[in-house]
């Protein structure tokens, strides 16, 4: 079994899922001859900014909670004060975003795979930011967050 969580600044398309490289999904890690069953459609739907926050914190590990980077004590670095500071500035970022018209989408996208001797089951969460539409429907400016969530199971 091999499980691990992978965190990117890539513009990762998602229906890629079913195209990634299990161990470093990004862009151009993505091939045709890495998918694992082309009949198995990987769902996306759009969420919110809670479910995001709640999906992220399943995830969650803090390293090195005595690290003065925290700027706290390390008794209140705790899964829960992490994605609080993590939701409030997701929120601020939004509120600027779309203050300027820019567009914040958070989406879930899951995939399973059953192929004859394993399991593949991955989960990507992510958070798109696009504004500055001067010069058309393309933006300007954007950044991106995706947090994958590989699991595999060799039987």
């Amino acid at each position: 079994m091999k499980a691990h969580t992978y965190v990117s600044f890539d513009c990762i398309k998602p229906h890629y899922i079913v195209y990634c490289d299990h161990m470093k999904p990004m862009a151009h890690t993505c091939a045709a001859n890495r998918a694992i069953d082309c009949d198995n459609k990987a769902i996306t739907k759009l969420i919110t900014l809670n479910e995001f926050i709640v999906e992220y914190c399943r995830r969650l590990e803090v390293q090195d909670p005595n690290s003065p980077a925290w700027g706290v004590p390390a008794s209140m670095v705790a899964p829960a004060y992490v994605a609080l500071m993590l939701k409030v500035t997701l929120e601020t970022i939004a509120q600027c975003i779309k203050k300027h018209s820019g567009l914040v989408e958070y989406r879930r996208t899951e995939y399973t795979a059953n192929a004859t001797h394993h399991i593949t089951h991955r989960i990507w969460l992510q958070l798109s930011l696009k504004w500055d539409f001067r010069f058309g429907e393309d933006a300007q400016n954007s950044l991106f967050l995706n947090v994958a969530d590989h699991f595999r199971w060799d039987g």
